[in-house]
This record gives C-alpha cells, structure tokens and sequence, in this order.
C-alpha cells in the first residue's frame, strides 16, 4: 500500500488472512455439525425400526404361545 509502512501492510494482510481462515473453519464447523445431526437421526432412526422388530415379533410369540 502507498504511504504506508512495510509492517503495517503485513500486518493487516496477515489479520484478512485471519479473518479469511475464521469464516472458513466457521463453515467447516456447521457442516460438521449437519454431517453429525444427519447420521444420528439414521442412527436413531435404525435402533428405532430394530426395536420395532423385537417387538413385533415378540408380540407375534407371545400371540404363537396363546393361541
């Protein structure tokens, strides 16, 4: 930059960088984030549908062992 000093200049292009880095890590946080949400809710979805199953067919037994 014209007029002004050579550390000066560093020193603000260092702080953009800085900058620059926070907003990317920031993103890569979020998506993370997403990343993680998205594969519990399978996570929770799949022990729920295997629960689902126990009990159906432990239902579908227990009915078997009635009858």
């Amino acid at each position: 930059m014209p007029g002004v000093p050579a550390p000066v200049a560093g020193r603000e292009e260092r702080e953009m960088r800085y900058e620059e880095f926070e907003v990317m890590q920031t993103r890569f946080n979020d998506l993370d984030r997403r990343l993680q949400l998205i594969l519990l809710g399978w996570v929770v979805s799949i022990a729920a549908f295997m629960i689902g199953l126990r009990l159906l067919t432990a239902n579908a037994a227990l009915l078997s062992v009635i009858h």
